[in-house]
């Protein structure tokens, strides 16, 4: 490649080809046509072509290298890029730039002076910015729209804002060095490759447990549940899992609830089809406990979304309260083999359209200890009835006054602060210290979640 700091003198072309002939030859050495400023070009030991200012280099190799003088008017002649050429302009320039390739090559040594526009810019283009330095400092950023906008890339010292036309933004750019300290920048092309798209469910997903070891459930509203084994979604509820007598054809409900159970995640706890199962393999098998067949549906819009209508003792698996739509709050303290209903809990009101959305924000609070073997604090509420406490592990209950009458999802942090969305999903509610506290007002709150690292 050969540099010329010339403006347009004839006799400085001539003198670069005499001192650089035993380098190169020099194959473009005078003015173009019409007073267009003169374009130098090198053949260089890969070989190289001529190269001028508003035209596209012959296509006799593969490989083509121009310098291109600066030039500060912006009615400049514009420097075409063909595919797999490459450009540099070595100082101060207003031109256009244009590739119409995508493995073409624009170095700028004077790119915070460039303020010309750069089109086409595609695939591997690349453009070198040798007068920003790259390092781990170095970083890059697009604004624009669908027609056009500026690209900045800066070394925290030294900053190039490139003017682009066309769409980027969706672009994700990419850096690295240029071996030699400046900094190349690249929109990388994007894959289209097309995969199959595993589908695997259907319906809403309306409900999520994850338990402390990140083992994950999900509820859906139409067929079954699902646990994440690492690499994707597996449904839970199978002809091969699930007892013998629930295996028919057209069997294909929602999950009303699953939870894991924190201090034992093999142990999971299901409410399908009215019924509660348990497992202790992770779901892959299921055994139906004793609890007797509610009415329950899956799908009831809006109240599918409520959340936690079933809740698993932190620190004794075999402790689970359920609540259902219009027979209360059952507990069982081994396991499943037998339920008792919460009787100090009222059973909860219709919506006033004819739907029963039950229980929901049945919570243990995991840092409150124990008392006989089972977590201390729990938190529970019956729709239109408010929200209920115990601080004796359930032997009785205390209605909490002056917070929401009814619960549609409900968070614990680590200090027992409860935390609620209620009032048909219309507030988020906080109960610290036996006092209320309306957080949030807003339109559809449907969920609250706590940072436990925090």
């Amino acid at each position: 490649m050969l540099r010329a700091p010339f403006s347009n003198s004839s006799r400085r072309a001539g003198r670069a080809l005499d001192d650089l002939t035993s380098d190169a030859d020099a194959v473009a050495v005078n003015g173009a046509p019409n007073g267009e400023p003169p374009a130098f070009a090198g053949r260089l030991p890969f070989g190289s072509l001529p190269f001028s200012p508003g035209a596209a280099p012959r296509s006799e190799s593969s490989s083509v290298s121009a310098l291109v003088p600066p030039v500060a008017d912006a009615a400049a002649p514009a420097v075409t890029i063909a595919e797999g050429a490459s450009a540099e302009i070595a100082g101060a320039s207003a031109q256009a730039v244009t590739f119409t390739g995508t493995t073409g090559t624009l170095k700028l040594d004077q790119s915070l002076s460039f303020t010309g526009q750069i089109s086409g810019l595609a695939g591997s283009d690349a453009i070198d910015l040798a007068d920003v330095n790259y390092g781990v400092q170095t970083q890059v950023t697009y604004l624009g729209n669908t027609t056009g906008g500026t690209l900045t890339i800066t070394d925290g010292v030294h900053t190039a804002n490139i003017a682009l036309q066309g769409d980027y933004l969706s672009s994700t750019w990419t850096l690295s060095s240029d071996g030699h300290g400046g900094t190349i920048v690249v929109d990388p092309v994007t894959s289209t490759n097309w995969q199959e798209l595993k589908v695997g469910a259907g319906g809403f997903i309306t409900g999520l447990d994850i338990a402390p070891d990140d083992t994950m459930v999900i509820r859906t509203d139409t067929y079954g549940a699902y646990i994440w084994n690492g690499t994707q979604w597996q449904q839970l509820v199978t002809a091969t899992s699930m007892p013998a007598a629930f295996v028919n054809l057209g069997v294909n409900q929602g999950v009303y609830e699953i939870q894991v159970a924190s201090s034992n995640t093999n142990i999971m706890y299901m409410m399908y089809d009215g019924y509660v199962f348990k497992s202790t393999n992770k779901g892959t098998t299921w055994t139906q406990t004793s609890f007797a067949q509610v009415t329950e549906d899956p799908n009831e819009v809006p109240w599918k979304l409520n959340g936690q209508k079933m809740a698993i003792d932190p620190n004794n698996p075999n402790v689970v309260y359920v609540g259902t739509p219009q027979n209360g709050m059952f507990v069982t303290t081994d396991g499943g083999t037998t339920w008792q209903k919460v009787s100090a809990l009222p059973v909860g009101l219709s919506d006033g359209s004819g739907l029963y959305p039950g229980f929901a924000g049945i919570l243990f609070a995991p840092n409150s200890g124990t008392t006989g073997g089972k977590t201390t604090t729990i938190f529970a509420s019956s729709f239109g009835n408010g929200v209920y406490e115990s601080t004796n592990a359930g032997a009785t209950w205390t209605k909490l006054s002056g917070g929401p009458t009814d619960v549609e999802y409900a968070a614990i942090a680590p200090n027992g602060t409860y935390y609620a969305i209620g009032n048909n999903y219309a507030s988020l509610w906080r109960y610290s210290n036996g006092v209320w506290t309306d957080v949030l007002d807003g339109n559809l709150l449907t969920t609250v979640a706590i940072d436990r690292f925090r």
